[in-house]
């Protein structure tokens, strides 16, 4: 599974990882509108809401090699998930080119810097791996991506969770935003 706060690359990385592997792709998005799986719309984030419990019991049912990507696919069961990071900055200005809403966009940097995909991430899965991809390709990620799913050690070692952290942003957020951070 290809995870992390959108903006980090999950799409891209994704489907070059499936291309790769010869994987079938899984966009959790996709899937859940295919599936009737959206129970609503969350008014305040502009974000659809989607049942997991069946979410995550359909992909259990899928058979094969699947590479499963979206925002909530760290909280899916899975072998292995590999959460994508990114620098709050870069970050930052990727959801703006999206045009997205400044409360959405600095609701996501938050989960960023508090590192709430790679928290949820290690409460529901056993194998997870953060990749940082600020400075990173696409392709530069896949092929990290590679090497960790072959054993490679000092890939695994420098992908251990926790291995990235961004609290130095901590002080800029509370700046930007003096009321309490909702977590």
């Amino acid at each position: 599974m290809v995870s992390g706060t959108p903006g980090t690359g999950k799409t891209e990385v994704a489907k070059l990882l499936s291309e790769k592997l010869k994987y079938q792709l899984i966009k959790i998005n996709d899937f859940a509108y295919e599936n009737d799986l959206i129970t609503g719309q969350d008014e305040k984030r502009g974000s659809l809401l989607v049942d997991t419990e069946a979410l995550n019991k359909m992909i259990k049912d899928l058979k094969g090699n699947l590479v499963i990507e979206g925002h909530m696919a760290h909280l899916l069961d899975a072998g292995i998930v590999f959460v994508l990071r990114t620098n709050p900055d870069i970050l930052e200005k990727r959801l703006q080119e999206r045009n997205w809403l400044s409360d959405k966009i600095n609701e996501n940097i938050e989960a960023e810097i508090l590192d709430v995909c790679l928290k949820e991430a290690t409460e529901n899965n056993k194998t997870i791996y953060e990749i940082d991809t600020t400075e990173k390709t696409p392709e530069q990620t896949t092929e990290l991506i590679l090497k960790i799913l072959k054993k490679s050690k000092k890939e695994i070692n420098a992908a251990k969770p926790g291995s990235i952290s961004w609290q130095e942003h901590l002080d800029k957020l509370a700046k930007a935003n003096p009321k309490p951070l909702d977590l």
